[in-house]
C-alpha cells in the first residue's frame, strides 16, 4: 500500500516469497567450507546448475496453478539445492556439523510470523506498522530464547554487550552533569 500502486496489490505475495531466496542462498557461504578447504569449487557450479534445472522443472509445475506465486516459489525451491547440495558435497571433503535444529526452528519461526503478519490486514496503517511492529519484536525475542538454548555462550556475549552498553551510557550520562 505504501510503495505500489493498487493495480500491483495482488503481486504481494511474490516479493514475501522472493526474499527468502538470498537468504537459502547466503547459507551456501556457511556450508562451502569444506569445498574451500578442499580447494575445489565444482560442487558449487554444480549447484547452481542442478537448481536452475530444477527451477525451470517447478516452473511448468507450479505457474499453471499458482500463477506469478508458482513462479516465484519455483524459484527459490531451486535455491534451496545450492546450500543443500554444496553441504553434501563438502561434507565429503571437509565434515562440519551445523545445528540443524536451531536452523529450523529460526526459519520456521520467521515463515509463521511472516505469514501470519501477512494476513492482518486493517484500513488503518498506524495500527497495522504497531501490529507488525509487535511481530517483529515477538520473532527477536523468540530468536533470543532459542539462542539461550542452543548457543550458551554466544547469549553470553549478547548479554555482555547490552551490559557494556548500558555502562557507556551511564558513563556518559556522569559526564554530561559534571558541573566545569
Amino acid at each position: 500500500v505504501l510503495f505500489a500502486r493498487p493495480s500491483y496489490y495482488a503481486a504481494a505475495w511474490v516479493p514475501c516469497i522472493l526474499s527468502l531466496g538470498p537468504i537459502i542462498y547466503s547459507l551456501s557461504c556457511f556450508t562451502q567450507v569444506g569445498c574451500y578447504v578442499k580447494k575445489n569449487m565444482k560442487p558449487v557450479a554444480t549447484s547452481v546448475l542442478l537448481a536452475g534445472a530444477l527451477s525451470v522443472c517447478l516452473y511448468f509445475v507450479l505457474i499453471p496453478s499458482l500463477g506469478k506465486e508458482g513462479a516465484a516459489l519455483a524459484t527459490v525451491c531451486g535455491q534451496v539445492i545450492i546450500p543443500l547440495f554444496i553441504y553434501w558435497k563438502g561434507n565429503k571433503y571437509y565434515p562440519v556439523r551445523y545445528n540443524a535444529r536451531f536452523l529450523a526452528t529460526v526459519i520456521v519461526t520467521s515463515l509463521l510470523l511472516g505469514i501470519g503478519g501477512r494476513q492482518i490486514v486493517l484500513a488503518q496503517p498506524f495500527v497495522l506498522v504497531a501490529i507488525k511492529f509487535v511481530i517483529i519484536i515477538v520473532y527477536f525475542l523468540i530468536s533470543l530464547w532459542q539462542v539461550s538454548v542452543h548457543d550458551k555462550e554466544l547469549f553470553k556475549g549478547f548479554v555482555a554487550a547490552l551490559s557494556n552498553l548500558k555502562n557507556y551510557r551511564n558513563v556518559r550520562n556522569r559526564r554530561n552533569h559534571i558541573v566545569s
